[in-house]
């Protein structure tokens, strides 16, 4: 009987590529215009900063988005796996 194994590998070039894109489009949408967004990758982990959730759930929305569905197996599992607010924040 053929077995398999299955290896789950994040390429994180097309992370860094779903990043640029996801900050451009934060760059040209009316709802972010002079808000604080942004997003930041340190090793194999994402930080993303918003003013309020709202926009941080706007952030994950883009980067669920088909560039990112590229870079991970299931992005919904990747992403929020921990959503902490800022001290000093809304």
């Amino acid at each position: 009987m053929p077995s398999f194994d299955v290896v789950s590998e994040i390429d994180l070039q097309e992370v860094d590529n779903a990043l640029n894109t996801t900050r451009k489009e934060i760059g040209t949408r009316y709802d972010f215009k002079g808000s604080k967004a942004s997003i930041e990758r340190k090793d194999h982990e994402l930080i993303l900063l918003a003013e309020d959730e709202y926009k941080l759930g706007q952030m994950l929305d883009l980067l669920a988005a088909p560039p990112l569905k590229v870079a991970f197996a299931s992005p919904a599992s990747a992403l929020a796996s921990s959503v902490l607010p800022v001290p000093g924040g809304p």
